[in-house]
């Protein structure tokens, strides 16, 4: 007697990864196109203020938003005029300031958990979120004089040309489960890395490293400099 659920599991495995070859095809399209549009400078727009972009090629697990603390912090210490701005993911409200950096304006259900997180986590720094970045960065520049700017969750906003771009790689997982969202955690082609100024790998003191996926980054990617965080 045949083993029917054994047949529909096999078909369905076989589905998925259909599926995922068909958007992982569909992603390096997207992704040479975009790289053919660069020739056109009009595609990014260059802004005064300076872009600082920290962002992954995966979905969460890289410590971003712990980094972006860290960074907007050691920043605001030595330099002026420092914005932070982010998408409002889960937020209800398209743009706005979340806080000026002494009163805050919106609340979580607006403008998004994780702005209402970094907003606790850094004082003094006036924070923009909203789906449209660069409208976001524009309103920072023209309410405060905004000259540099720390972009979170950038590396796929590509509409702002950017004047660095930070990448975080979790040492336990760098490319995630090797599968494309939705079908796994990749946002982005690893061969993406090669738009980073600078990768960090993050998680780096845990038991689990996979070191091996690293050298290969490291070798592949040797024209950028890669930084170790725990």
């Amino acid at each position: 007697m045949k083993d029917v659920n054994w047949e529909l599991r096999l078909s369905y495995a076989l589905l998925q990864i259909k599926k995922h070859l068909l958007f992982s095809h569909l992603l390096k399209f997207l992704s040479q196109l975009y790289q053919l549009a660069r020739l056109f400078p009009v595609q990014s727009k260059k802004l005064d203020a300076k872009v600082i972009s920290v962002g992954n090629i995966v979905c969460g697990g890289t410590g971003k938003t712990p980094f972006v603390e860290y960074l907007v912090n050691l920043l605001k210490e030595k330099v002026n005029g420092l914005g932070l701005v982010t998408s409002g993911y889960g937020g209800n409200k398209r743009i706005g300031i979340f806080t000026d950096g002494r009163r805050r304006y919106f609340s979580w259900k607006e403008g998004g958990d994780e702005t209402e997180l970094l907003a606790k986590k850094v004082k003094g720094v006036p924070i923009g979120f909203g789906k449209n970045r660069l409208a976001v960065i524009e309103l920072l520049e023209n309410l405060f004089d905004t000259r540099i700017i720390i972009l979170d969750d950038g590396f796929q906003y590509r509409e702002i040309e950017k004047d660095m771009e930070i990448l975080l790689i979790d040492a336990r997982k760098p490319l995630g489960d090797g599968y494309f969202i939705p079908y796994g955690y990749l946002r982005d082609s690893w061969r993406s890395i090669k738009r980073a100024d600078l990768v960090v790998i993050t998680k780096f003191d845990s038991l689990f490293i996979d070191r091996e996926t690293i050298a290969f980054l490291k070798k592949k990617f040797s024209h950028i400099p890669f930084l170790w965080k725990g």
